[in-house]
């Protein structure tokens, strides 16, 4: 074995674990979504988000932008609760997925074992 193939080798296992951490997020995330509104802010948000408009002061403008714009992309769900809270759900992949990444490469940088979030091969 090549000392290229030696390198490409953990660096696909990294990855692979980001994508199970993200597949695994996903798949607790579509189990648990809220099919409508749940309490607290978040009936405020969504009818926000659809109508572009300002919750209160603080306003939270890029929840709404992006918001709206899932539920222009998500057009054919009919329920505008699901469609925010998708968003949400693909927010929180993509931040799951961006902390393990992050943690094997500040792992890595610290000098930790790449045993602890790596299979041993």
């Amino acid at each position: 074995m090549n000392q290229e193939t030696r390198e490409a080798r953990p660096a696909r296992i990294d990855v692979l674990l980001v994508i199970l951490a993200a597949a695994l997020a996903i798949l607790i995330y579509i189990l648990t979504l809220a099919p409508t509104v749940s309490f607290w802010d978040s009936g405020e948000y969504i009818t926000c988000a659809y109508v572009m408009g300002v919750p209160h002061p603080p306003g939270v403008p890029l929840f709404v932008l992006m918001g709206r714009f899932f539920t222009l992309l998500f057009f054919f769900i009919p329920a505008v609760a699901v469609r925010v809270n998708l968003m949400c759900m693909l927010a929180g992949v993509a931040s799951v997925a961006l902390v393990t990444r992050l943690l094997q490469r500040w792992g890595k940088r610290v000098g930790f074992a790449p045993a602890l979030y790596r299979p041993l091969s």
